[in-house]
C-alpha cells in the first residue's frame, strides 16, 4: 500500500513470504522489526505493492542491502499481474 502521495511499486510477494519463512518469522514479528504496523505488512502481501519507504524498511529488516533486495522484490514492469481467467458460461437450450 503507498501513502498519500508517494508511488508505489510492485513487490514479489512469493519472494518475502518465503524469505520470512526460511527466517522463521512471523509477519508480526517481522512488523515490528521493520517499524511498521502489522497491518502494512499483511497489506503488502495481500496486495503485492508497497511504497518505497516501506519496501527499504523491509530491506533492513531482512538484514540485507537494501538495493540488493529491493531490485530482487520489485517485480518487472513486464510481469503485470492479470485477472484469473473466466470460465465461459455453458448455455443450454
Amino acid at each position: 500500500m503507498s501513502r498519500k502521495g508517494q508511488q508505489s511499486v510492485a513487490v514479489n510477494v512469493e519472494l518475502l513470504q518465503a524469505s520470512l519463512v526460511a527466517r522463521g518469522v512471523s509477519m508480526a514479528h517481522f512488523a515490528k522489526v521493520s517499524g511498521v504496523h502489522e497491518n502494512t505488512v499483511l497489506n503488502v502481501m495481500k496486495s503485492g505493492r508497497a511504497d518505497v519507504e516501506t519496501l527499504e524498511r523491509f530491506s533492513l529488516a531482512l538484514k540485507a542491502l537494501p538495493r540488493d533486495t529491493v531490485e530482487s522484490l520489485v517485480l518487472p514492469s513486464s510481469k503485470k499481474r492479470r485477472a484469473p481467467a473466466r470460465t465461459p458460461e455453458v448455455i443450454r437450450p
